[in-house]
């Protein structure tokens, strides 16, 4: 099973992974945090300290000596200092390769292979290399308070999109080009939300999701054009299918959690609800894998 591929998963006080047939890798049981992406699984504490770093392909373990909250995402490794103004990027042997600080603490984060960003509180946006060297930093403005609720950069790096500011707050497109970087699109959003935002690129970013009170805004970046997908409760995961462009999209309200299919038209095909504690989503080409509670089910799409 060593060349198969790995499909993490966190569900409830478990962690693990799933081979795309649905047989489980692996499963373990954490007390507090944790955090996994396609290269790691760290479970730690609050107070995180010297924390133990596993490989996800089962090589060896190694420690990450800065006290903070790690994150693993994709193949990047993160961790987040006290104070959360400030982050640290570190290598697969748990090296701190670069680090970046601002006075305000940190309230947006997104990745891509390329490049990392960073929203803050005071309403700064920045754009980082892999390698931590600054591309770009702007305020967006165009607001009576300035913030970042949510950003999202596309998978190319070539677009990305924050939600910000408050008393008119609005969604910005920018266009990457280091320096040169500009604002190619922005529109008010009616019913402000003061809270962390949901943002996403589909798989072939010519979409930008959000999500606003009725749901979830798809916004067109050809036409310039937003629709409305109505959904209940707030978005906690979007996942893309290999199977006609179809996006699954798990929300959440109270102990009810919806799971909904949609088109390349925006339109829902499906959706169903159930009652759980903890629920998560995750995909692979076209199948689906819904984990509620203590269960991990898993669902193809096919047309008969």
């Amino acid at each position: 099973k060593e060349t198969e591929v790995l499909l993490p998963f966190l569900q409830g006080h478990y962690l693990g992974a799933v081979y795309p047939s649905g047989e489980v890798a692996f499963i373990e049981q954490y007390a507090q945090r944790a955090s996994l992406s396609k290269k790691y699984w760290i479970p730690y504490e609050m107070n995180a300290k010297k924390t133990l770093v596993h490989s996800m392909d089962g090589g060896e373990s190694f420690q990450i000596k800065e006290e903070g909250f790690p994150f693993a995402i994709d193949s990047f490794l993160f961790t987040f200092f006290p104070g959360g103004n400030s982050l640290g990027s570190y290598d697969s042997e748990g090296q701190l390769l670069w680090s970046a600080a601002q006075w305000s603490p940190i309230s947006a984060f997104s990745v891509s292979d390329k490049a990392i960003l960073v929203g803050y509180i005071d309403g700064n946006l920045r754009l980082f290399s892999a390698d931590g060297d600054l591309l770009f930093s702007s305020y967006p403005a165009g607001s009576k308070y300035e913030i970042i609720y949510g950003a999202v950069l596309s998978s190319d790096s070539q677009l990305l999109a924050p939600i910000c500011g408050l008393d008119k707050q609005r969604f910005v497109l920018y266009t990457v080009d280091g320096e040169n970087t500009k604002i190619i699109h922005h529109e008010y959003i009616d019913g402000e939300k003061t809270r962390a935002r949901f943002m996403q690129f589909n798989a072939d970013m010519s979409k930008v999701f959000y999500d606003v009170d009725q749901g979830l805004a798809a916004f067109d970046i050809k036409t310039k054009t937003t629709n409305l997908v109505p959904l209940t409760g707030n978005i906690c995961s979007m996942q893309n299918l290999s199977f006609e462009n179809t996006i699954a999209v798990l929300s959440k309200k109270n102990n009810s959690w919806y799971l909904s299919l949609l088109d390349a038209y925006d339109e829902i095909i499906a959706s169903f609800s159930f009652t759980a504690e903890s629920a998560s989503l995750f995909t692979y080409e076209n199948a689906l894998f819904l984990g509620r509670d203590a269960s991990l089910s898993k669902m193809e799409l096919v047309r008969k």
